[in-house]
């Protein structure tokens, strides 16, 4: 492992495992619930950019359009429902939410944690937020009390 000013370095190995935890912690606790569909995840050096995906109003309606389908209406109708469920399966975008983004301390137990700041449109490198250091979980959980579960204090 090579040391660089003190610091443990981030390897492939120490990357895979915090993408391992983070999807498995997201899917146990927000796949699914709180609006949650999915996360997105880059690497940047030695930061992790975390965003997140929310359920788009395409999949009410597709939800809908399935119902409808299921009564049996007449066919004219049925097959207007298809094309109209083709239609938005092929020019179905999901965009991503910013959400935050973790930075390697040499620890993979301690990541630095910024937020994402819709306001400014950057991440709080100021430590506004009152959260600094934890593990994967930690801050991803911080970052979903206040924009997915709406529970921060």
């Amino acid at each position: 492992m090579v040391e660089k000013m003190g610091r443990s370095a981030l390897t492939d190995e120490i990357k895979k495992e915090t993408i391992r935890r983070l999807r498995q912690h997201v899917k146990k606790k927000y796949i699914g619930k709180h609006g949650v569909k999915d996360i997105v995840t880059k690497w940047k050096g030695r930061y992790l950019y975390i965003d997140w995906i929310e359920p788009s109003a395409d999949e009410e309606i597709k939800s809908m359009i399935q119902s409808l389908k299921k009564e049996g209406n007449d066919k004219e109708s049925m097959n207007w429902l298809d094309g109209m469920l083709q239609h938005m399966n092929k020019n179905r975008k999901e965009k991503p939410s910013k959400l935050c983004r973790i930075h390697f301390t040499g620890n993979p137990e301690k990541w630095d944690f910024e937020i994402f700041k819709y306001s400014d449109n950057w991440y709080d490198t100021e430590g506004e937020f009152p959260f600094g250091l934890g593990n994967v979980e930690e801050c991803f959980d911080a970052a979903a009390s206040l924009y997915i579960t709406e529970t921060f204090p």
